[in-house]
């Protein structure tokens, strides 16, 4: 187990790396904004999540009819906790936050639609503990304009001992370059 003293601020320092990760290989880069629901026994814990990602914006940019092309994202998810009466008590869950870095391919039809399936290593911060996880998530996006696109997704993350963690997700992404 993975024991830090300020978890969150690992968290913001690891997402500023892949940020300027991304943003050096590529000056073209995809922000993503998600808003995601648990499933399954994660649902019966926490409720809502909100998400950040960054990754490079091949889509708009580099590719503009059928092919495929290796792709990676890094991110941040976070879901709130459920409130519940155990006891006669008042208690919280406390919030889950994932931090993820993939790697995986993007395949696009053309000029409107791609589908990303990317997975690899992450990092969960449950109630004060830091764990490293694996993750996958799948995406469908629909370019409304060259820039901005929006479609839905699932994330699935898995603790080494743990069940797995099921949360499909909306997104908006908006792709910035030179």
């Amino acid at each position: 187990m993975l024991m830090c003293k300020y978890p969150r601020l690992k968290c913001l320092l690891l997402s500023l790396f892949l940020v300027g990760s991304v943003q050096g290989v590529y000056a073209q880069v995809e922000a993503s904004l998600r808003l995601g629901m648990p499933l399954g026994k994660f649902s019966s814990t926490h409720t809502i999540g909100f998400g950040v990602d960054l990754q490079p914006a091949l889509h708009v940019f580099r590719l503009e009819r059928k092919s495929m092309a290796f792709t990676y994202n890094g991110g941040v998810s976070y879901y709130i906790g459920k409130k519940e009466k155990l006891n006669g008590y008042d208690y919280k869950y406390p919030g889950f936050t994932f931090v993820h870095a993939f790697a995986g391919i993007l395949y696009t039809t053309g000029r409107k639609f791609d589908f990303r399936f990317t997975a690899g290593p992450a990092l969960a911060i449950y109630n004060g503990d830091t764990r490293f996880n694996v993750g996958a998530r799948f995406d469908i996006n629909y370019f409304i304009t060259n820039t901005i696109s929006i479609g839905p997704g699932i994330m699935i993350m898995k603790e080494f001992g743990a069940a797995y963690l099921y949360a499909p997700f909306v997104r908006v992404n908006y792709a910035v370059g030179k």
